[in-house]
């Protein structure tokens, strides 16, 4: 409980306009933080670092990416239990054609989770994966055009969304 100073870092990756930024004042927590609350696990650039694109649950297991960290750092796809037990890194992504870089969340269907990463993969602007929950059988489904086309969408900043049979998702440029 107290009254804290907020602060917020703003950056336009579009060039060196500067970015307004309004509305920044106190904060106050009136309330104790709940006891319940509590850390699962505490990331290490070795295993992962930088958490993103939300956690998947299923049955007891929670499923996720770091955008770095791993043995190349250029990201994780990681699961661990909800009591924090048994964390385990199933990949580790590399800025490579094979299996692209820095992951964004995933979405499960059955046993096999899907997901997109901003970078790397064949055609350099990120790649659509699947993987097993138990971390074999890596696939490409879709290298991402950008190295042969600069205006074809690149660098997938959000998790994939999944409908009947179908993945959708949004990149962070390109298009026509």
């Amino acid at each position: 409980a107290g009254s804290f100073a907020a602060s917020l870092g703003a950056r336009s990756t579009h060039g060196a306009w500067p970015l307004d930024v309004t509305g920044l004042g106190a904060i106050t927590v009136t309330n104790t933080p709940n006891p319940a609350f509590r850390t699962l696990y505490s990331f290490t650039p070795a295993f992962g670092s930088g958490p993103n694109g939300g956690l998947v649950l299923s049955g007891n297991t929670l499923y996720g990416t770091t955008s770095s960290g791993g043995t190349s750092n250029w990201g994780t796809l990681f699961a661990i239990n909800t009591s924090g037990s048994g964390f385990t890194n199933l990949y580790n992504f590399n800025y490579d054609v094979t299996s692209g870089a820095r992951p964004n969340g995933v979405v499960l269907s059955g046993s096999t989770l899907y997901g997109p990463t901003d970078f790397g993969g064949t055609r350099g602007g990120g790649t659509v994966y699947a993987i097993s929950t138990n971390g074999t059988g890596y696939t490409n489904l879709y290298y991402i055009n950008f190295n042969v086309d600069p205006f074809s969408p690149s660098g997938p900043q959000a998790p994939l969304a999944l409908a009947g049979s179908n993945l959708y998702g949004a990149t962070w440029f390109g298009g026509y």
